[in-house]
């Protein structure tokens, strides 16, 4: 990520992974260790950053309930990724070992569950019930849509009202969680509040898209194979596009992933997405993914706050970035 879009917060951000760390601390020493494994492979503070940037639209300072806001959506999503990486068999997780392949499944777990527990009963201390509910549905919305995209993904018969439903609640639910406690801890207004969680569910909602694009680019360099979704049979926007317009022979083609056991080779995937990107579906992508993102771009304006230095780029980056 461009550190520019982190040149606001420089000082935020150390204060930020004082809480951060402060909250994954624990007693046992196997917690310690996966505690640090998470803090050294937690990636780019996307979510913290996008808390602080609405949170600069209604307040100078950044207050010490959006630090542990910011903390404990980092939590959350860390223990998500400890478990998603559990449920689609992950040996990494950015280019290192992920928990689960060090420590085990069990273990990963466990720790997952750990962590959310420990850090909300610290973070219980500040006693906002507004707040506790916030970040409490967040961890509900995104259990719903890792149960249904399970259900949804036994099959490829998944509609786009069904690739909805989960995004809405996974990627969608963390951002829209992020923009509207930004604003709810910087004391914003109910409207404003309400305003900020529509901000970042159309980020989210293009973030996924986006993150759905990379997927199936040749050129990707994020430590991840292209194709990872095939491989761990999700259906993803480009191919649930592909397959409403593909043949009977390349609906079948693709079927044969889901209807056996058998790893299937490079080549095989390579052919499956070779005809996912000559197809229209990549252009039907970047079109959804442009109105969500000029969605966000409208509330945001719609706000009439002064917009604090590179948010609008970073609302850009999160919502398009480098895609095929």
């Amino acid at each position: 990520m461009d550190r520019t879009f982190f040149s606001l917060f420089e000082k935020e951000f150390s204060i930020f992974d004082e809480h951060f760390k402060d909250l994954i601390e624990s007693d046992f020493s196997i917690l310690t260790n996966i505690s640090d494994h998470i803090f050294s492979t937690s990636g780019k503070r996307t979510r913290p950053l996008l808390l602080f940037y609405i949170h600069k639209l209604f307040s100078p300072e950044i207050s010490k309930k959006a630090y542990l806001s910011a903390a404990l959506i980092e939590i959350i999503h860390s223990a998500s990724l400890l478990h998603d990486d559990v449920v689609d068999c992950s040996q990494q997780r950015r280019g290192k070992p992920s928990a689960s392949a060090i420590w085990g499944n069990q273990t990963a777990i466990l720790a997952g569950d750990y962590l959310l527990a420990n850090s909300f009963l610290r973070a219980f201390a500040d006693r906002d019930d507004t707040l506790m509910q916030m970040l409490m549905q967040v961890v509900k919305y995104m259990s719903e849509g890792e149960l249904l995209q399970i259900e949804y993904n036994i099959t490829p018969t998944m509609t786009r009202e069904n690739y909805y439903s989960i995004i809405e609640r996974k990627t969608a639910g963390l951002f829209s969680c992020c923009c509207g406690a930004g604003a709810y801890t910087a004391g914003a207004s109910e409207k404003e509040i309400n305003s900020a969680h529509q901000i970042g569910r159309e980020l989210g909602l293009a973030f996924q898209i986006k993150d759905d694009l990379i997927d199936i680019d040749p050129l990707r360099n994020d430590g991840k194979p292209c194709g990872q979704d095939l491989r761990e049979k999700k259906i993803n926007l480009p191919t649930l596009y592909f397959l409403e317009q593909a043949t009977e022979q390349e609906k079948e083609k693709i079927k044969q992933v889901w209807d056996t056991n058998t790893t299937f080779s490079d080549s095989t995937i390579e052919e499956i997405l070779a005809m996912v990107r000559t197809s229209d579906a990549v252009s039907k992508c970047r079109k959804k993914m442009s109105q969500h993102f000029e969605n966000a771009i409208s509330i945001l304006h719609s706000l009439n706050k002064p917009l604090p230095p590179q948010i609008e780029n970073f609302f850009s980056f999160l919502a398009n970035g480098r895609t095929i």
